[in-house]
């Protein structure tokens, strides 16, 4: 009757009757006004009541992970009075863009349709995602004066955790601890939200503020809280490593590791522990026939060690690009000070699970391009005067054999200072597609013969450098032809294991 006194489009008339009969055969879930019961229990006991229903999804947020860790009692007495349930059937809307927000919401059961339109956005078409449980959506609201950037609504029928900010930021006003590390957290927050736009990134939206990552704003946390965060983060990897041993073995690296600043520990949104490193990577271009620099391997009394690795190392705590590029060089690769243009910087990251210690661990690649356009300080050796074979320890399941084409390749020896030439490390200027085969796991095989067949300089020589080139005009042809057919063949395997937490080229 409503419907037909106002005139409403026989259309739309249908479509509400359709919705109205389909949600009222639907059962409803219990919400906790519906139940007055809870009204003879006591706040502490309601209190505890209500963080455990929705305590498990706030953890899936780092942050509130670590506030739970902190103090378990302010969670259950103050945090819980910002959170609140919200349960929607499909198409119901959470949020409309340019509407101020409220708060944050997570996705706790449920699909959830997410889209912009230029009209209310800043981006040029149109574009629209789904999120799924676990999500995040307009954490923005919690720290600035946020308005919704597009419009959200439910797909599925879907069950939201909501974040309040005015009662979070009440809440974190009672306990100075979590007051300093919320304050801590939201400045390097609000420093990459100012930072987020064309052309580095793109804008800020509702599901996303780029470098807002658990982990990258840890990193720019100051050294106190990294370290709070860090033995957080260790004391959960202690209780779910099942082996004492394993844990003794993995004790010693971590925390020297943490204490020098060449890395730290987080629990990601999955709660499992990762280990993140900061990596400053330098690809270093030939500029005459655009080649790149690589490391091969190192020899450390005697024994030969192959891994194909970008030229590079750990960055340390809150050290400045241009500080760790200078270090790098000045320490390791003093050769490349003459003659080293820089280019650009970006950014990329690195997922791998240590065998070792069974850690996953994050490497955020600082990659610096650069053209070097000098000449390394190099001697070639004669075909008469080869380098001294070296004989690796390594199991014979594990070698391959070298490449034919292999012989092309000019490898360069780089001592180590006061050493006589015995100890150093290989490098190499190599194709992509070079680069792509030895990295591969493969690949990563037949370095180790290749390496042993190059040798060491041998005893007596006083120079920092050599070379030994294995060139062969007859068959280079052919070569070029083998190395694209193995190149192709192979470029799916990139399987690199870090093993060893010290190692400062573990990209």
């Amino acid at each position: 009757k409503y419907l037909h006194e106002n005139r409403v489009n026989a259309t739309l008339v249908q479509v509400i009757h359709q919705q109205v009969r389909s949600r009222l055969r639907e059962v409803q879930r219990i919400s906790e006004k519906d139940v007055l019961a809870l009204e003879y229990i006591s706040s502490t006991l309601r209190s505890e009541l209500r963080f455990e229903i929705m305590g498990r999804q706030l953890m899936t947020h780092p942050l509130f992970h670590f506030y739970h860790s902190t103090n378990i009692f302010w969670c259950q007495r103050f945090l819980v009075n910002a959170l609140d349930l919200a349960f929607l059937q499909p198409l119901d809307d959470i949020f409309l863009p340019t509407v101020p927000a409220f708060g944050c919401y997570c996705v706790m059961l449920g699909e959830v349709s997410y889209s912009q339109d230029p009209a209310t956005s800043c981006i040029e078409v149109f574009e629209e995602s789904t999120v799924g449980k676990g999500a995040w959506l307009s954490e923005a609201a919690l720290w600035v004066d946020w308005k919704h950037t597009g419009q959200a609504s439910a797909t599925t029928k879907t069950e939201l955790l909501l974040v309040h900010t005015e009662p979070f930021l009440k809440a974190v006003s009672l306990q100075q601890q979590i007051l300093a590390i919320t304050k801590s957290y939201s400045k390097q927050w609000y420093r990459a939200f100012l930072a987020a736009a064309p052309p580095k990134s793109i804008y800020p939206n509702d599901l996303a503020v780029p470098h807002t990552a658990w982990e990258e704003i840890v990193f720019c946390m100051d050294s106190f809280w990294r370290r709070e965060i860090s033995v957080q983060a260790f004391q959960e990897f202690k209780s779910k490593m099942g082996s004492l041993r394993l844990f003794l073995r993995a004790y010693g690296d971590l925390n020297q590791e943490i204490e020098k600043g060449k890395s730290f520990l987080v629990v990601c949104s999955t709660g499992e522990v990762e280990r993140i490193v900061e990596v400053v990577v330098m690809d270093i271009r030939r500029s005459r026939d655009d080649r790149m620099l690589f490391q091969l391997g190192s020899v450390t009394d005697g024994e030969v060690s192959a891994r194909c690795l970008r030229i590079g190392g750990k960055r340390r705590y809150a050290e400045p690009i241009e500080n760790a590029l200078a270090r790098l060089i000045a320490s390791r690769f003093d050769f490349l000070k003459d003659g080293l243009d820089l280019e650009q910087v970006g950014y990329k990251f690195e997922r791998t699970r240590s065998e070792k210690s069974g850690l996953v661990t994050v490497y955020r690649r600082t990659v610096v391009s650069a053209e070097f356009d000098g000449e390394l300080p190099l001697t070639k050796a004669s075909p008469n005067a080869p380098w001294t074979r070296i004989q690796s320890r390594s199991s014979e399941n594990a070698r391959g054999q070298v490449p034919l084409w292999a012989s092309t390749i000019s490898v360069h020896f780089c001592s180590q200072p006061n050493d006589g030439g015995l100890n150093g490390a290989y490098f190499a200027w190599l194709t992509e597609a070079e680069s792509s085969y030895f990295m591969s796991s493969t690949g990563n095989k037949d370095l180790l013969p290749f390496l042993e067949s190059v040798g060491r300089p041998g005893g007596g020589m006083s120079m920092s450098m050599a070379v030994s080139s294995y060139d062969s005009l007859a068959r280079r042809s052919a070569v070029i032809a083998s190395l694209n057919a193995a190149s192709n063949a192979l470029a799916t395997s990139q399987d690199r294991n870090d093993d060893d937490p010290e190692n400062d080229n573990s990209i």
